[in-house]
């Protein structure tokens, strides 16, 4: 594929990407990338963030099923809780 450099802005230069090439390398808009540049290449890499919560089957992948219910003691009211 050649393409060619835009200005993007005052400091900015911009590329397009086709379709052709987004269909083996496909990203979204916003995706995270990394640009590092070797010799005479740019190389583009997407950005793998972690995920911030856990999903419910990571949550629950040590239960075995067993629960039993537990009284817990919140000690004496300091104010005005409704119980």
């Amino acid at each position: 594929m050649i393409t060619t450099a835009n200005r993007w802005g005052t400091n900015g230069m911009g590329i397009r990407l086709t379709k052709s090439v987004l269909e083996k390398f496909p990203i979204a808009d916003k995706t995270p990338l990394n640009v590092e540049v070797e010799d005479d290449k740019i190389i583009i890499t997407r950005v793998k963030i972690p995920k911030q919560y856990p999903t419910i089957e990571e949550l629950f992948a040590g239960f075995n099923g067993d629960y039993e219910a537990v009284d817990i003691d919140w000690g004496e009211s300091v104010g005005e809780e409704v119980w």
